[in-house]
């Protein structure tokens, strides 16, 4: 790392100019205190229950967790949780109140309860279990699931870089569903009509006006944008059928797509995968964007069928389901709450006919569509269908076009709610520290994915604390696709930076209900560069007062400095030290308070307040290094703990990331070093380079000009290249600062841009005061004569003159009208002001 720093100071004694760097660029020109290297990914085994254990000094790297915390932090045990008794129905799964007194505790808003609970894992370690509900990938990801998985990535990561916790994050993807079934025939149709067109510009006269081909098209066409069309799956199969038909019929080319299978009907098991497995890559590609940290484990629903009905046997075995003669199952609402408690997540709120509502719509589109649901038996069991309006299908018999795999009760796919239960169960076993997702999923999902886990386990507490997020809602609605008011994450990332956006959704608490407006983003945004300049300000700094023995290996000049150097505290040193302790315990606080982040920045940005008036009251020399140092490292860590500083290629917000990482430890010294040789490499070449055009220059005996422009292409090009910003300053030392190639090319796109506009504006006023002079210099007499319509800008000549030389008549050889006459008099008059004396012509 002093290698690192003494290669940037000899570039900018060389090319004076200054930047920030890009990642790998950044990591290494840090402080020549130290590096470290991130720790290596966490080892786990996942089993119905198992997970490694390192014990209570948690992973390689972590940060270490707040004694109040860690003192009631026992030794991780062998397994999320103990063997659960079927007939132990456990504790009360309503929550006791905070402690009271002592240092802040952790504690989290548990959707059960409806309040906030001291979190205790089940492990009575640091192992945390956490299922979280995924994507269903029947279409884009837009900002509203941002706010759910950026919300939950920010709690995750406060949990494991914060207070230490090593969480096991199992997600699901939905890819068995009916939005995705309707999708995937949608899509057949599109492209049976996109092959058509293909067809029919090539050969018109096969659909004329009035012939099938053209009757189906049409109707095709109509069905596409109708607001329903899209969720009726037989309009959508008959609507496929009737342009193959009338393909086959109308010859030519069209029916030898017919033939070739290219307006081939649905499949509908292949076809939806396919689908899923697109819109899943996206989904994830997103995630990586916005610096959601990956599951540790993933798991798709066409994965687990068998797992799925095995599940389903066991809840029948234990009493809680009935199939239909039709071939599908049903949870018995009224078996389970005779035994347990079904109801916990419903909100207190709800009429019965937003029940019914959210109860049909948790049965699927198609259910929706055709009205399944509204005709049941009665309370006692009677008839031969769904029982009742609560209960849920947990196996759905398939019709024509849906996808189907085998089952005792005959051909079908999973429910909704079961894939999660069986699922969440496979990997974390018979209880579940966390349980996560969208407020939209409280009930019935959640209700009801918690029902068949109780009733799978036959217990009556599966999972301990249940945490959602708050809606997203623009202008006053809900984001979603239903109601077609959303931004995609593409949108929202050509307006903003990941981290813009993070900040947020920083702002917010992950429960509270938030709105999408210019003005939250503006405070998002503001932040986000209140934060960034903040660091970079300490960064300089830092560097100003590096000792030079680091810099150059200069043991004279490092004494003199130190000898100059006041290291004992003042009243203000003194003053920030105590702020800093007092915003660490405020921070502190606030993320104990169920993870509060918002509450967290507002601290965190009034010790920015204090250090920045500190810096403001004293030169460089008189800063007290260490402190500055302390206060650079927490803010380091807790932005790289809220998951802002490791987005991929946007502005760095932390000079000490090596530091802050490896802690100055061997291991993170080790670390860095390994990465040197790499980082370091351009560097030395630029610096090569540079040596060799000067010794070249010297050699030809070039003049200074000709030495500066090459200073100067060092910082505008080589020195930008790598991510170093290289700024002059007259009469002091050229300031260097790092940040990403692109942001640096983005700057010397718009400083060029700018220089042009200046360039352009300037050459304007110039040929306009050429323009004047050259008017200026023309008699009065002789102003309106055809010799000088260009000077003057006319376009066309006067005719006639009287004998003053102002113009009579116009070039039609009409005489000019009064308005015109007094017009040409006020020029002149003007003209007779600037004195030109008459040509000899």
């Amino acid at each position: 790392m002093a290698l690192l720093a003494s290669l940037m100071l000899l570039l900018v004694c060389l090319a004076p100019s200054a930047a920030r760097a890009p990642a790998q660029l950044q990591r290494s020109l840090r402080l020549a205190a130290g590096g470290g290297a991130r720790h290596a990914p966490r080892a786990r085994r996942l089993g119905h229950a198992a997970m490694s254990a390192r014990g209570a000094g948690g992973r390689p790297g972590a940060p270490r967790m707040p004694p109040s915390v860690g003192a009631a932090v026992s030794s991780l045990s062998s397994s999320f949780a103990p063997p659960l008794d079927p007939t132990d129905t456990g504790a009360d799964w309503r929550g006791a109140d905070a402690r009271d007194g002592g240092a802040p505790t952790l504690v989290l808003l548990n959707s059960l309860s409806r309040g906030k609970e001291p979190f205790e894992p089940l492990s009575g370690g640091r192992a945390v279990s956490w299922y979280i509900c995924g994507p269903t990938v029947y279409d884009s990801a837009h900002l509203g699931h941002l706010r759910n998985y950026v919300g939950f990535d920010i709690v995750r990561r406060v949990l494991e870089d914060y207070f230490g916790y090593d969480v096991c994050y199992v997600m699901n993807v939905t890819d068995i569903d009916d939005k995705l079934i309707l999708r995937a025939h949608r899509r057949r149709l599109e492209s049976t009509l996109g092959a058509l067109d293909g067809a029919l510009h090539a050969e018109p006269a096969l659909a004329p006006p009035g012939s099938s081909l053209a009757d189906a098209l049409a109707r095709a066409r109509a069905l596409l944008v109708a607001a329903d069309g899209g969720k009726s799956l037989p309009a959508l199969m008959s609507a496929q059928r009737a342009l193959r038909d009338a393909a086959e019929g109308a010859g030519g080319g069209a029916a030898a797509l017919a033939s070739s299978g290219a307006l081939r009907a649905c499949e509908p098991n292949a076809d939806l995968v396919a689908l899923a497995r697109e819109y899943e890559a996206e989904f994830f590609a997103d995630m990586r964007r916005v610096n959601v940290r990956a599951p540790t484990a993933i798991t798709r629903v066409t994965e687990y069928v068998t797992e799925v009905i095995s599940y389903i046997a066991v809840i029948g075995r234990n009493g809680y389901c009935y199939a239909t003669p039709d071939g599908s199952v049903y949870f018995d609402t009224a078996a389970f709450a005779a035994k347990h408690e079904y109801g916990k997540l419903k909100p207190t709120t709800l009429d019965a006919a937003d029940e019914q509502a959210l109860l049909r719509e948790g049965e699927g589109a198609l259910a929706e569509a055709e009205g399944a649901g509204a005709q049941v038996g009665g309370a006692d069991g009677g008839g031969e269908g769904k029982r009742r309006a609560q209960d849920f299908a947990l196996w759905k018999a398939s019709k024509a076009g849906e996808p189907a795999w085998p089952s005792p009760w005959g051909a079908g796919r999973p429910g909704w709610h079961i894939e999660c239960s069986a699922m969440a169960s496979d990997l974390l076993g018979n209880a579940v520290d966390i349980n996560a997702g969208g407020v939209d999923l409280k009930f019935p999902h959640h209700e009801n994915q918690v029902a068949q886990c109780e009733a799978h386990f036959d217990c009556s507490r599966w999972v301990r604390t249940f945490l959602h997020s708050g809606h997203l809602s623009i202008d006053g609605r809900k984001m979603s696709k239903s109601l077609k008011n959303f931004i995609t994450v593409d949108e929202a990332l050509e307006a903003y930076s990941p981290s813009q956006l993070r900040f947020l959704f920083l702002l917010r608490g992950y429960a509270d209900p938030m709105e999408y407006t210019p003005n939250a983003m503006s405070s998002a945004a503001g932040m986000h560069e209140r934060f960034k300049e903040f660091l970079t300000s300490v960064d300089i700094r830092l560097r100003e007062t590096e000792p030079p023995i680091s810099r150059a290996g200069a043991p004279a000049a490092a004494a003199e400095a130190a000898s100059a150097r006041v290291e004992k505290w003042g009243d203000d040193e003194r003053a920030l030290a105590a702020a800093l302790a007092a915003k660490k315990a405020e921070v502190h606080a606030h993320l104990c308070d169920a993870i509060d982040t918002a509450g967290a920045l507002r601290a965190l940005e009034q010790l920015l307040r204090e250090t920045n008036r500190y810096l403001g009251s004293r030169p460089a020399a008189r800063t007290n290094r260490p402190l500055l140092l302390e206060i650079g490292r927490y803010y380091a860590r807790l932005l790289r703990t809220f998951g802002v500083t490791d987005v991929p290629e946007v502005e760095r917000f932390s000079p000490f990331g090596a530091e802050a990482r490896g802690g100055g430890t061997d291991a993170g010294a080790a670390g860095a070093g390994a990465n040197a040789e790499g980082v370091a490499a351009p560097l030395v070449e630029c610096l090569a380079a540079f040596r060799d055009e000067v010794r070249v220059l010297a050699a030809a005996g070039a003049d200074g000009a000709a030495l500066l422009a090459l200073c100067d292409r060092v910082r505008d090009v080589q020195l930008r290249e790598l991510g170093v910003r290289l700024e002059d300053r007259a009469g002091q030392p050229a300031r260097w600062t790092l940040a990403s190639a692109a942001e640096l090319a983005a700057e010397a796109e718009a400083a060029a841009r700018a220089s042009s506009e200046r360039d352009a504006a300037r050459a304007a006023a110039q040929s306009k005061q050429a323009a004047l002079k050259a008017m200026r210099a023309v008699p009065a007499a002789e102003m309106f004569l055809p010799r000088h319509d260009a000077t003057f800008g006319r376009d066309a000549s006067f005719s006639q003159w009287d004998e003053r030389g102002l113009p009579t008549h116009g070039p039609d050889g009409e005489p000019l009208s009064k308005g015109a006459r007094k017009k040409a008099e006020k020029a002149f008059a003007k003209q007779s002001a600037n004195g030109a004396a008459p040509s000899d012509s």
